[in-house]
């Protein structure tokens, strides 16, 4: 069964976000942002010392790895684009993918009981929700009978 309306809209949304016309709209949003918050766009810093992070002596045995945050900072619009901007929107999709792909029947079965659904209240499609939810199954169509009279335009 599709996965829901609503997980499928969200996905397209942040694919759509890819678009170099709505990047440059989140980072001059992000530049005016900071600049309003009196916060010094990195481009602008006078290069600072760096002070080489010790390891605390507990973690001395495990492997350290700094992430990708701390081990550049980005100055320019292209390297926020590409070092920023695209991972966060990877990731967003990726867990979109990960919580919602497993369970697409469940969320068919949510999304059939909004009025403006296409499977709008359609046993086949409610059911996987209803079972995942230990709901009445034998009571699941008369129920829903009941709810489409009592839904219908006069």
């Amino acid at each position: 069964m599709a996965n829901s309306i609503l997980v499928e809209s969200i996905k397209k949304y942040f694919l759509e976000l890819r678009n170099p016309e709505k990047h440059k709209l989140f980072y001059n949003e992000a530049t005016n942002i900071s600049k309003n918050c009196n916060i010094t766009h990195p481009s602008e810093k006078v290069k600072q010392r760096r002070i080489k992070k010790k390891i605390p002596k507990g973690l001395e045995k495990f492997v350290y790895e700094n992430s990708i945050m701390e081990k550049q900072v980005p100055i320019k619009e292209n390297e926020f684009i590409s070092g920023i901007f695209y991972c966060i929107l990877d990731k967003i999709t990726n867990e979109l993918d990960k919580r919602f792909g497993d369970n697409s029947d469940i969320i068919s079965g949510i999304s059939a009981l909004n009025p403006e659904s296409l499977t709008f209240l359609t046993y086949d499609t409610i059911l996987p929700f209803a079972r995942a939810y230990l709901g009445d199954i034998e009571c699941l169509k008369s129920e829903l009978k009941i709810l489409k009279k009592v839904h219908e335009p006069l």
